[in-house]
């Protein structure tokens, strides 16, 4: 108990004295002679203070031990921490250009789009003239084949009445004569009409031969049917070149329509694919913009928790040389005392 209460006792004073040369000698003198009053033994006082002795170096070799361990720690630490940081600041530089590319995705697939929706409506439009064009041309050729059949059907009648004139040439002649005459001319009529001036000698020349004294002449009747005969074919191989004339634009157009709705397919299937890569351009840049957002807080909070580490190592670090000052300087006080005791001694 008295060892106890004077170990106290000198760990108490020593923190106070240790500047003071006088009262470090007062105390030393102080301390002997209270253990000598008390009947203790020159050799117990040396012990006691070589006991004092040991216990401030393993403080002091404790304290060192715990100087390395929180060091080490410390330095652990803030190495992991800050590997942490690095790699959030890579992954947050990687976000960063994925979300640049995706938005210039976003950027060149709604031009795309535009420019597609554009051609749709443009080649539509083209489509339309044509299949309009082709209406006309449908009607053209309706309306040849009616021209060309009502001329061929005149020059039928024509040849009709001709034919039956040498077969009975006698007692009507000139009800014939009177009938091919309103034939012939309306076929010149149509023949005016349709421009086609080519076959205005051939209708002349008939119209010339088309007295009743020629009627009751069967060589003029036979010039008559050959004159006719001619005219027949000229107006079928007008008839068919002009067919085959607009069987000709009319498959032109046919294949320009059919290749505009493949064009109009094209750009379709393009908008299409823009459509696609807005909707998914528009998902990335939300969920690259939500890791963004994550990936700074937490770069924040990795920041911040450096700063308290270091805080913390900075107070443990200067708190443990406090203390290491302290024991060093108990020690050195303790040594002091224990070689002055043994020269009191």
């Amino acid at each position: 108990m008295n060892t106890n209460a004077l170990t106290f006792l000198l760990l108490l004073s020593v923190s106070f004295v240790l500047s003071s040369g006088n009262e470090y000698q007062n105390l030393l003198t102080d301390f002997v002679s209270l253990h000598e009053s008390m009947g203790a033994e020159k050799n117990d006082i040396g012990v006691l203070l070589a006991r004092v002795r040991h216990a401030n170096e393993r403080q002091l070799n404790s304290l060192k031990g715990f100087k390395r361990i929180i060091s080490k720690q410390c330095d652990s630490s803030n190495s992991r921490i800050k590997q942490v940081i690095a790699t959030i600041k890579q992954n947050l530089n990687s976000a960063k250009n994925s979300l640049n590319q995706w938005t210039k995705t976003l950027v060149k697939a709604r031009r795309a789009r535009k420019a597609a929706a554009e051609q749709i409506k443009k080649t539509i439009n083209e489509e339309h003239k044509l299949e309009e064009k082709l209406a006309k041309f449908v009607v053209e050729y309706q309306v040849v084949a009616k021209d060309g059949d009502e001329k061929l059907l005149l020059t039928r009648q024509l040849l009709d009445i001709i034919t039956t004139e040498l077969v009975n040439h006698a007692g009507s002649s000139f009800i014939q004569l009177k009938n091919f005459k309103e034939k012939l001319n309306e076929l010149k009529s149509a023949l005016n009409n349709s421009n086609e001036s080519i076959y205005g000698p051939i209708v002349t020349s008939l119209l010339e031969l088309a007295t009743e004294q020629n009627f009751s002449d069967q060589s003029v009747l036979g010039r008559i049917v050959a004159y006719i005969k001619a005219l027949r074919a000229s107006v079928k191989k007008f008839r068919k070149e002009q067919e085959s004339n607009l069987d000709k634009e009319v498959g032109i157009i046919r294949k320009q329509i059919k290749n505009a709705e493949r064009i109009i397919e094209v750009y379709r299937r393009a908008r299409n694919q823009a459509v696609s890569q807005v909707i998914d351009a528009k998902h990335y840049i939300k969920s690259y913009n939500h890791e963004i957002q994550h990936l700074t807080v937490a770069s924040k909070t990795r920041v911040s928790e450096v700063r308290s580490l270091t805080k913390v190592c900075g107070f443990e670090k200067k708190s443990i040389k406090t203390d290491e000052k302290i024991a060093k300087a108990t020690l050195a006080v303790t040594s002091n005392l224990f070689k002055r005791g043994l020269r009191l001694a």
